[in-house]
């Protein structure tokens, strides 16, 4: 809040503040520009952020902001989101150390040994989620034990877009509430608040996703 203070004093006196029509006006700029050229031009996803930097940065200046102001709070924002760079180096470093020491395996073998035929959604949920927790990489659950999970769901037959729904909501849940997830650190840094204390708001409204996602797993095996 300070830094914002800051940054409108250099605004001239006739300027006024941002109104909702030219935040709503910026905005759709944005979505406009990063649709459109993902989409139907199929733009490289780097140029279009300096294409939304360029136009946000346009925005400020019609605000009456001059280039140092701009500069000082994109400089602001850079040394604000430096530590989640840090914790994402670390983060690459623990997973690459979990592959080498066997620590993927492990999961992928005693996980894989807990599942129950008869239980197979519901097991197979709970992998998931455990195994996105400890490594905090939904991608990485999906494309180690997911994997595995497709092939076993389809030689007993069960429908795969079941199989991969259960995948992806163990795999996203695990991840929401990890505390070595890249996107909860940095959504927590962002936010100017304690990383527990994020976790725990969320779990507010993911545990809901995470048992009714449940039921429906175990209501599919007792009416297979």
């Amino acid at each position: 809040m300070e830094n914002v203070q800051t940054a409108m004093v250099d605004l001239p006196a006739r300027q006024p503040a941002p109104s909702f029509r030219q935040a709503i006006v910026c905005f759709s700029g944005i979505l406009f520009l990063m649709a459109f050229g993902l989409f139907v031009y199929q733009i490289s996803l780097h140029v279009l952020i300096f294409l939304v930097l360029v136009w946000v940065g346009l925005q400020a200046r019609v605000l009456g902001y001059s280039f140092v102001a701009i500069r000082n709070m994109m400089d602001e924002g850079i040394i604000k989101a430096l530590p989640a760079i840090y914790i994402f180096m670390l983060i690459g470093m623990i997973i690459a150390s979990f592959m080498q020491s066997g620590t993927i395996a492990s999961l992928l073998y005693f996980g894989l040994d807990w599942l129950d035929p008869s239980l197979f959604l519901a097991a197979g949920f709970v992998v998931c989620s455990l195994m996105s927790i400890t490594t905090g990489t939904s991608w990485g659950t999906a494309g180690t034990i997911g994997v595995v999970l497709i092939g076993l769901g389809e030689s007993m037959g069960i429908p795969l877009p079941l199989v991969a729904g259960m995948i992806v909501s163990g795999a996203t849940f695990g991840d929401k509430l990890s505390p070595v997830s890249d996107t909860t650190n940095l959504a927590a840094m962002s936010a100017g608040t304690h990383l527990y204390r994020h976790i725990g708001s969320m779990y507010h409204a993911s545990h809901i996703h995470d048992c009714s996602a449940h039921f429906c797993h175990l209501g599919f095996a007792i009416w297979k």
